[in-house]
């Protein structure tokens, strides 16, 4: 990756000097550092923010009575996880990612994996449930994705939430496809 950034930065270089664009060049390299800095400052402050809303219902067991609710769902998809911590951690990632919080739930989900790791017989190949997990964080199945939405905010966006629905259908279809996916593949390899 580094190869490909560095030709595209070179061929970048080369042509501002060919066609007599270097002061615009220039001007570009100097305002990124303050682009970096711009968006930096949303993402962490939206994650912040999120985070401790997250601490808050943890501490008012608001997150236990997610979980609870949560619970059958997270049985029938991981049914063969056993520890019930595990599952918090799960339905605690699920949570943040539901809210587009990946910062946030990347926590959450190493703690869960730990976890998983503990159970697995095998620990030279992921378990069916590290395979389902790892599957559905990565899809991020997101109704609020408040990063993309403080971001497209802060860009002046027209409508930051246009996409919200739209994300969250093909979020719900993904999951729902690897579900069927893992159901099959048991059906007929196990």
């Amino acid at each position: 990756m580094k190869n490909i950034w560095t030709i595209c930065i070179i061929i970048s270089t080369i042509y501002a000097f060919i066609s007599n664009n270097v002061a615009v060049l220039v001007e570009e390299l100097l305002n990124v550092p303050a682009t970096v800095l711009d968006i930096a400052i949303v993402l962490v402050t939206t994650s912040c923010l999120w985070n401790g809303f997250l601490n808050i219902a943890k501490h008012s067991g608001v997150l236990e009575i997610i979980y609870k609710i949560l619970k059958p769902v997270l049985k029938l998809v991981y049914f063969d996880v056993k520890n019930e911590e595990t599952l918090a951690l799960i339905s605690t990632n699920f949570l943040a990612n539901l809210l587009g919080l990946g910062a946030v739930a990347s926590f959450s989900a190493i703690q869960a994996f730990k976890l998983l790791e503990i159970e697995n017989d095998d620990k030279h190949t992921a378990s069916r449930p590290m395979i389902m997990f790892f599957s559905i964080n990565c899809i991020g199945i997101c109704l609020l994705p408040m990063n993309l939405i403080a971001l497209r905010m802060k860009y002046n966006s027209i409508d930051p939430y246009r996409f919200v629905i739209a994300s969250f259908i093909v979020g719900s279809i993904s999951t729902i496809i690897i579900i069927i996916i893992d159901w099959l593949r048991r059906r007929l390899y196990e």
